[in-house]
Formats: structure tokens, sequence, C-alpha cells
């Protein structure tokens, strides 16, 4: 999906992903997948699935588990096994989508302090109200 500019410029809202949470492209096509089979999925069928190694989306899962876009929870195993525990990765559309509204109302709270800043506004009352909103 593209978004339009005043300017006529256009940016893909995966782009916009990408900025706002530093991901890359192998991130953005993992949390893509997952929106939509809206699934919980293992690292291995999202492997299979992406045709990119396993440490590839491990690593993608990573970032996106660590910027809170993805959900994990423990896969419950039917049988007793040793090693380290598997897990299954899923995406909450709804809660995403409250997430990355909710980053970029506090990140134009922060560029508007920026602004009045770059711009040596004389009146900078608002900035203190600004700042108690973007935290």
């Amino acid at each position: 999906m593209v978004m339009r500019a005043l300017s006529g410029r256009e940016v893909d809202v995966h782009e916009v992903l990408k900025f706002l949470y530093g991901l890359s492209e192998s991130d953005i096509r993992v949390l893509h997948y997952l929106m939509e089979t809206g699934k919980a999925t293992t690292i291995e069928e999202l492997s299979k699935s992406l045709n990119v190694s396993k440490a590839s989306v491990s690593k993608s899962l990573k970032n996106l588990y660590e910027m809170g876009l993805v959900k994990k929870e423990k896969q419950v195993e039917k049988e007793s096994r040793k090693g380290r525990p598997s897990y299954l990765y899923k995406v909450d559309v709804g809660e995403l989508y409250e997430k990355v509204v909710g980053d970029l109302e506090e990140l134009l709270g922060a560029t508007r302090i920026q602004l009045k800043v770059h711009f040596k506004l004389g009146d900078t009352t608002g900035i203190k109200e600004e700042k108690a909103k973007a935290a």
C-alpha cells in the first residue's frame, strides 16, 4: 500500500515500518507473512514458506519480537524432548495497528518539539506539554 504526501511523493507502508522500527527487508517479509496467514507459525514453517534460512528467519523474529510487533508462545510438545523449547510466532493485526498508530503519534509529537527548537520559535511554552504527550 502506498501513501502520498502533499508534494506528490509516495512512500510504501513497508518503508514507513522500516524507518519507524529499523526493520530490514527480511523482517518485513516475515512480518507480512505472519499477518497474511493469521496463524501461529514456527521458525521451520516460516523458513520453508519464505524459502530462506532458519537463521535469517530467527534473526528477523528476534527483531520483530524486540520491537513488540510479533508475539511468541512456547510450543506445547506432545512428547517430552530434550533441548531448547520451540516457539510459535504470530501477529495480532488489531494490536499491531494500534501499536504502529501510537508509535507514529509519538514520533509526530517528538517531531513537533524538534521543529519548534529548530525554527527557534519564541514561544516554546508548549514544549513541556508536548513532551508529556509524547512520553
